[in-house]
């Protein structure tokens, strides 16, 4: 009867033993396949467009050219647009800034930055750029770069933009 009682206890002890692994390596088994999944996660890459590019004042002096970008989060989460840089080029660089004020991008929403370009009218005609031809249009092209925060890194993304600005 103890030899019995001897076998059961020990088949008992192994079913909590063998049930204990079970427990133990499907949590191991979820917990390295969430992590495995949460480290290849990447965010998409935000759109940017030229939403608007319009002269908003002219004066004796020159102009200023008011250039809306739409930066477009195709994300879930929040991105920080921290700083953008940006040169416009007429025939030849007339122009280049940047904004290092932080922008919020919330997520899959668009954003308007505003750029005020401020052209020089002796500036434009010691380069030789003619503003508008004979159909009333000028050529652009705008060239920067867009720095972004996402989960704690920092993520550079280039912009390169050409159109024809009408009169």
């Amino acid at each position: 009867m103890i030899c019995a009682l001897r076998k059961q206890f020990r088949i008992n002890l192994f079913d909590v033993a063998f049930q204990r692994m079970i427990k133990r390596t499907a949590f191991f088994f979820a917990l390295c396949l969430t992590a495995g999944c949460a480290a290849l996660w990447m965010p998409s890459r935000p759109r940017v467009t030229v939403a608007q590019l319009a002269v908003r004042q002219v004066t004796l002096s020159g102009m200023t050219l008011s250039v809306t970008l739409g930066v477009t989060n195709p994300n879930r989460i929040d991105m920080t647009l921290r700083h953008l840089s940006y040169r416009l080029y007429l025939e030849r660089l007339v122009a280049e800034g940047e904004i290092s004020d932080p922008i919020v991008l919330p997520g899959r929403q668009t954003v308007y930055p505003f750029l005020p370009i401020r052209l020089s009218w002796k500036a434009l005609q010691e380069g030789g750029i003619s503003l508008f031809d004979e159909a009333g249009e000028v050529r652009y092209r705008l060239e920067g770069k867009l720095t972004l925060r996402v989960l704690d890194r920092d993520w550079e993304i280039p912009l390169h933009r050409e159109g024809i600005m009408v009169k």
